[in-house]
C-alpha cells in the first residue's frame, strides 16, 4: 500500500468519527442500540438515554479531533527516559516455569466452576447478561453492572449455552491474565527469581481462585491494572507514543470492566506528575507525552465508552445502604483478616507474620525506591478517602484488583529476611537467595493447602432449595425473605412466596399448617426487615444452615408451625 495513503489513515479514521458525530441523531443512536421499543419506556429513562446519545455525539467529534491530532506525531516519536528502570534478558528456563504455572492456573480456576452462583452473581446473570447486546451496553441501575464483564459474559452463554460455568467463563480467562500482569510487573520491578514466586504464590493463592471463579468484572480490574502498569513502567522508561497508547487503553478497559480502576490511574498520574516535577523534566516537551498520550487519551477512551449511560451513572452516585457495619472501615479490616486466615492456614500468627513480611518489604522499597510502594499504596489510598467520602460501603473486594502488586511485595520482604538472616549468618549471597526462595516456597505451600476449600459453594441457594422441597409437606408454605428472594423468584423461579415486611409473613402464617422461611446474609436481613429478623429469631425454629465462602453469605431454614411455642434465642444465627 501505497506510503501516503498509510500516513493520511489516521486522518480518514478522525474526519469519519467528526462526521458521524455531527450527523447522527440521539433517537437514531438509542433506536439502533434499542430498538423501535425504546420509544415505550419510562419518560425519565428516555431523556437518560437521549443524553447519553449526546454526549456519545459530542465525544466522537472530539475523538476525531484527537486521532488527526495525536496520531500524526507518532512518526516523529521520540525517546526520552523517566526514570531508571533495569532490563533483563528473560531465559528460556524461565519462560518454561511461567508457561507452567498458566497452566496449573488455568486448571485449578476450571476445576469446579460449575458451582452454584452467589447473590450478585445470580443479580448480574438475570437482569444483563442475558439481555439482548445493545441494551445491555445502554443499562445502568446499579453498581452490580459491570459493562466489559458482562458484554463478554453475554457472549460466552450465546458460545457455551445458558449456564453458570458459562458466565464465569470470562473470570477465568481476566485471572489467568492478571497472573501473566504480575510475572510482567515484577519482572520490570523485582529480580526475575521474585517475579515467578509471586506469580507462583497467586496461582496457589484461595482468594485469586475464588475471584477467578466469581462471575464479577474483578479479576478484570487486576489483569487491567497489571497490564496498565507494565505499560506505565515501559511509559516511564522509553517514554513512547506506542506504550502510553497501550496505557491508555489498558486502563480505559479497566474502568469499563469496573470503575474502581480509576484509583489506579489517579495513582498512576500522581506518580507520574511528582517525578516530572522532581527530575526536572517537566520543561522538555517530549516529557509530557505520557499526559497527552497516556492519561489525556484514557480520559477521552474512558468518556466515550460511558458516553451512553453517563447520565444514568450520575443518577445512581451518591445511594448508600442501611447496613451501618458495611459503612465501617474496622468491619472492612476485619474482614480483611478473616479473608487472610481463610487463604493462609495457621490463624492469627500467620496473619500477623503477612503483615510482618509486607511491612518489610514496603520499608526496603521506601529506603531504596518508593515506586512500587507507591503504585501499592497511592490507589488504595484514594478509594479509601473516596469511598468513604460518598457514603458507600468500603467492601474488601474492592481492593482486590491490588493483590498482584502485594504479592509481589510480600515475596520481596521474605527476600529481604533471608538476605538479613544471611548477613547475620555470614553466608554467601547465593546461599541468601536459596534461603528466600525456601521461605517463599513455604508461604506458597502454606497458601495451596486452603485451596480445595475455594471450591465449595459461595452461596448455597441449591442445597437449601433441595432441603427445603424434601421436608415441606403439601399443606406447608415457604417463603424467603431478603436477599433470598430475587435468587428463588427470578432464578430458580419456585413458586415460594416472598415477604416484605413481617405483616406479609403473619398473613402467610395464618392459612399455613407449617410456614418455611429461607434467608440469608443476616446483617442486611436485620438492617433493611428489622421486624422479620425479630420474629425468626423470636418465634421460628433453626432446621438446618448451609455454609457458603462468602461472607456472611450461608443460607439459613427455618420452620415454625401453625401452634408453636417461641423458639429459644440460642437457636439465632450468627451475624458474621
Amino acid at each position: 500500500m501505497d506510503s501516503t495513503i498509510v500516513r493520511h489513515v489516521p486522518v480518514l479514521i478522525g474526519l469519519a468519527l467528526i462526521l458521524l458525530g455531527l450527523t447522527a441523531s440521539p433517537g437514531g443512536v438509542i433506536e439502533w442500540m434499542r430498538g423501535p421499543s425504546f420509544r415505550d419506556l419510562p419518560t425519565e429513562l428516555i431523556q437518560k438515554l437521549l443524553q447519553g446519545a449526546l454526549w456519545l455525539k459530542v465525544l466522537l467529534i472530539l475523538s476525531g479531533l484527537a486521532v488527526i491530532g495525536l496520531f500524526k506525531s507518532v512518526a516523529h516519536d521520540a525517546v526520552g527516559t523517566i526514570g531508571e528502570f533495569k532490563t533483563e534478558r528473560v531465559l528460556r528456563p524461565q519462560i518454561a516455569v511461567l508457561i507452567t504455572l498458566l497452566i496449573l492456573g488455568i486448571l485449578l480456576r476450571v476445576y469446579g466452576l460449575e458451582n452454584g452462583l452467589w447473590y450478585d452473581e445470580i443479580t448480574a446473570y438475570v437482569k444483563y447478561v442475558r439481555m439482548p447486546i445493545g441494551t445491555l451496553l445502554t443499562t445502568y441501575d446499579s453498581e452490580n453492572q459491570h459493562f466489559l464483564y458482562t458484554l463478554f459474559a453475554h457472549v460466552c452463554i450465546e458460545w457455551f449455552g445458558d449456564s453458570g460455568w458459562a458466565v464465569r467463563v470470562p473470570a477465568v480467562v481476566f485471572g489467568v491474565g492478571s497472573l501473566l500482569g504480575v510475572y510482567l510487573v515484577g519482572h520490570q520491578l523485582l529480580s526475575e527469581r521474585e517475579a515467578l514466586l509471586a506469580t507462583a504464590l497467586l496461582v496457589f493463592s484461595y482468594h485469586h481462585i475464588w475471584f477467578s471463579q466469581n462471575a464479577r468484572g474483578y479479576t478484570g480490574v487486576m489483569a487491567c491494572t497489571m497490564m496498565a502498569t507494565w505499560a506505565f513502567l515501559h511509559g516511564l522508561r522509553e517514554n513512547s507514543v506506542g506504550w502510553w497508547c497501550g496505557y491508555a487503553v489498558a486502563a480505559a478497559v479497566g474502568v469499563f470492566v469496573h470503575v474502581t480502576m480509576v484509583f489506579v490511574i489517579a495513582g498512576h498520574f500522581l506518580i507520574y506528575s511528582v517525578r516530572l516535577m522532581s527530575t526536572g523534566q517537566w520543561k522538555l516537551g517530549h516529557a509530557w507525552r505520557g499526559m497527552l498520550y497516556g492519561f489525556g487519551l484514557a480520559g477521552l477512551l474512558i468518556l466515550q465508552l460511558h458516553a451512553l449511560v453517563m447520565p444514568q451513572i450520575l443518577s445512581q452516585i451518591g445511594q448508600t445502604t442501611k447496613v451501618q457495619a458495611w459503612n465501617n472501615p474496622f468491619w472492612t479490616v476485619v474482614e480483611m483478616v478473616r479473608g487472610i486466615q481463610v487463604g493462609v492456614r495457621g490463624g492469627l500468627l500467620v496473619v500477623t507474620a503477612t503483615f510482618i513480611v509486607f511491612g518489610l518489604g514496603a520499608w526496603k522499597m521506601l529506603r531504596t525506591s518508593g515506586l512500587m510502594l507507591a503504585l501499592v499504596l497511592l490507589p488504595a489510598m484514594l478509594g479509601i478517602a473516596v469511598v468513604l467520602g460518598m457514603g458507600h460501603p468500603l467492601w474488601p473486594r474492592f481492593f482486590f484488583f491490588l493483590s498482584g502488586l502485594a504479592a509481589l511485595m510480600v515475596v520481596h520482604g521474605l527476600m529481604i529476611m533471608a538476605a538479613s538472616l544471611a548477613q547475620m549468618c555470614k553466608l554467601s549471597l547465593a546461599k541468601g537467595l536459596v534461603v528466600g526462595t525456601s521461605l517463599s516456597t513455604m508461604v506458597i505451600i502454606g497458601s495451596a493447602i486452603s485451596v480445595p476449600a475455594v471450591y465449595a459453594p459461595k452461596q448455597d441457594y441449591a442445597g437449601a432449595l433441595g432441603y427445603v422441597e424434601r421436608h415441606r409437606r403439601a399443606e406447608d408454605a415457604v417463603v424467603a425473605v431478603g436477599l433470598a428472594r430475587f435468587p428463588y423468584q427470578q432464578f430458580f423461579e419456585t413458586n415460594w412466596a416472598t415477604a416484605e415486611t413481617v405483616q406479609d409473613l403473619n398473613a402467610i402464617r395464618t392459612w399455613a399448617d407449617r410456614t418455611w422461611v429461607v434467608m440469608t446474609m443476616p446483617m442486611h436481613l436485620e438492617a433493611y426487615a428489622p421486624e422479620i429478623w425479630r420474629s425468626l429469631r423470636s418465634e421460628f425454629l433453626l432446621q438446618t444452615v448451609f455454609p457458603g465462602t462468602l461472607g456472611d453469605g450461608a443460607v439459613y431454614v427455618y420452620r415454625v408451625d401453625r401452634n408453636a411455642s417461641p423458639a429459644a434465642k440460642a437457636q439465632e444465627p450468627s451475624r458474621g
